[in-house]
């Protein structure tokens, strides 16, 4: 089953062109928006995205679940007195619209960091989740180029992403944090340019490329990955820790601060690291806090 849904994910991931007594999975209306449930507590629209093993999909039971579905309905219990949250799948791009226009309150994305993505909405301070993230280079740099500062040093070019991607990003940061060892890389405009760039690292167009462990393992390691043709060729070292983020809707400060405050204790509980290890099979939290002690 998990194989199946891991399929689903990459389809859905290809198909989008990229980079998840609690509240049941049922549709929310926009003229819920503000609307109270039979306790008085709101309602709060949770748009989730589909199909993307294991930050949010379908169980063996059908049911809804993943890192952030599981993630989100912990922060429910911690404010439970105030608020029902109402989970409802949908597509990104539909997702996102609602959120702008009010539909929604929070949409659960496996969202990285993004300056745009911060103008546009709330990212609490607390990150909802820890994704593992890594650089893949070709085999020969096993060992050798292990983090963005070595392909720095030794002069390699990364392969492009999109301007706003949460990957970008990730360059730009480090670039910022290391203005004397510049990474080098571009900006693409090609929707396809997030999987392409596997390809383009294990061809030698470019050097090495920052990807999420859970796509990587889906599109190379897989035997039936997209991209296992060039699985002897390419080296993925997890070393990056990417936040991710519950994104909340303009204007909705006081429930941006409630998630943020919710989200700091579950992590100080080690209710996070829990779900870390149940859907990813070891604690991502550690790689961050491995990065931040550095």
């Amino acid at each position: 089953m998990k194989r199946e849904i891991l399929k689903r994910a990459v389809a859905a991931l290809v198909v989008a062109g990229l980079l998840t007594g609690c509240g049941s999975t049922k549709s929310a209306d926009a003229s819920t928006a503000q609307a109270a449930d039979a306790d008085g507590k709101r309602v709060i629209n949770i748009a989730v995205g589909q199909n993307s093993y294991p930050v949010f999909y379908h169980d063996d039971n059908d049911a809804l679940t993943g890192y952030d579905v599981e993630a989100i309905r912990l922060v429910e219990e911690k404010l439970s007195d105030k608020y029902t949250f109402v989970l409802t799948e949908g597509a990104q791009d539909a997702n996102y619209t609602g959120l702008s226009t009010g539909k929604y309150q929070v949409v659960l994305s496996n969202a990285f960091y993004t300056e745009e993505r911060a103008q546009n909405f709330i990212l609490p301070e607390n990150p909802l989740g820890a994704s593992p993230g890594g650089l893949v280079v070709r085999v020969e740099d096993k060992g050798v180029i292990n983090t963005l500062e070595d392909a720095a040093t030794a002069g390699y070019k990364a392969a492009p992403h999109l301007a706003g991607d949460g990957n970008t990003y990730l360059y730009q940061k480090y670039n910022k944090e290391h203005p004397d060892n510049q990474l080098d890389f571009d900006i693409s405009d090609d929707p396809n340019a997030f999987t392409n760039g596997l390809a383009y690292v294990a061809e030698g167009r470019y050097d090495c490329i920052v990807f999420p462990g859970i796509y990587y393992d889906a599109l190379v390691t897989s035997e039936d990955g997209a991209y296992h043709e060039y699985a002897d060729q390419l080296y993925y070292n997890e070393y990056i820790p990417i936040s991710t983020y519950a994104v909340v809707a303009k204007g909705e400060d006081e429930l941006a601060e409630d998630i943020n405050k919710a989200l700091g204790e579950l992590r100080e509980e080690g209710k996070l690291s829990e779900l870390a290890v149940q859907f990813y099979g070891y604690d991502t939290w550690a790689i961050n806090d491995a990065q931040q002690s550095n």
